[in-house]
């Protein structure tokens, strides 16, 4: 019961997906001896965040730490130091202006929590959901609702003719993947399944074949595998379903791993946004 109550607490929160046992020795981020669960990477390089909207670009992956009472139930759950996971979005949709939406940045996401959305025919309170946010409104939304929040970017490096490549993929994806169901709630009892599957041994953890719903984790995975990003021998299309917010950072990313990345592109070193309060 108990292993049930703290996994419907990270599920409702906002995330959620599978596990992988590998890690780097100089980025150890285990939990302490007294249960306190693993923090973000103390030497991450900073960036203000005034400054990172003027370089955002559609595949940077953003990440949220926090301490409030779900924020550490999810990151004791997770053995990580992120309780969620969202994909940053910059240009409009085919149907939307782009005079207006040509170069706002916005956050694809899954959560189960009501947020202002703004996309194509969206604009007000939605939840349970696949959807578009602005980047200001998701991110002063973590930090009022969370205590002692944190934002992490790993950017999307790759040349600019790849680049487009990818962020036409990604635009694809958030076409296929806008007001898809959050898992938790939705009644998808298989993709549940799978996810309460993290806690068996990696070999008898499967991947899925259907895309119905979406966690945090699991739609930014799926995006980055669909655009090219992940490479498909180690992180095949369905796999998306095995990750937590964790395992976008370094530890199990690392930035010169060229068996995760496709050839010619990665995501950046951990940066952590100042100036976001």
């Amino acid at each position: 019961m108990f292993l049930r109550f703290i996994a419907f607490a990270y599920l409702t929160r906002t995330c959620v997906s599978g596990a992988r046992p590998w890690a780097l020795a100089d980025r150890v981020t285990t939990a302490t001896s007294k249960g306190n669960p693993p923090v973000p990477y103390a030497g991450a390089q900073q960036l203000d965040y005034s400054e990172y909207l003027k370089q955002a670009r559609t595949g940077d992956v953003l990440l949220f730490y926090g301490t409030d009472d779900i924020e550490k139930v999810i990151r004791i759950f997770t053995n990580g130091p992120f309780y969620h996971a969202a994909l940053v979005f910059r240009g409009a949709l085919p149907d939307e202006d782009a005079s207006e939406y040509g170069d706002r940045v916005r956050v694809l996401q899954a959560t189960s929590t009501a947020q202002e959305v703004d996309f194509e025919g969206h604009h007000g309170d939605e939840n349970g959901e696949v959807m578009l946010v602005d980047i200001e409104t998701l991110i002063k939304f973590e930090i009022t609702d969370g205590e002692n929040v944190q934002v992490t970017v790993r950017r999307l490096v790759a040349a600019e003719p790849q680049l487009e490549r990818i962020k036409a993929k990604i635009l694809r994806t958030a076409r296929d993947t806008l007001l898809k169901p959050f898992t938790i709630g939705s009644g998808d009892h298989a993709d549940g399944a799978y996810i309460a599957d993290t806690i068996l041994p990696p070999f008898l953890q499967l991947d899925r074949r259907t895309f119905r719903t979406y966690v945090c984790s699991t739609l930014v995975a799926h995006a980055l595998i669909a655009a090219g990003v992940l490479d498909p021998e180690k992180h095949p299309l369905g796999s998306d379903i095995h990750f937590f917010p964790k395992h976008f950072d370094e530890e199990f990313l690392p930035v010169e791993s060229t068996q995760d990345f496709c050839e010619g592109v990665c995501l950046g070193k951990e940066t952590r946004l100042t100036g976001t309060a």
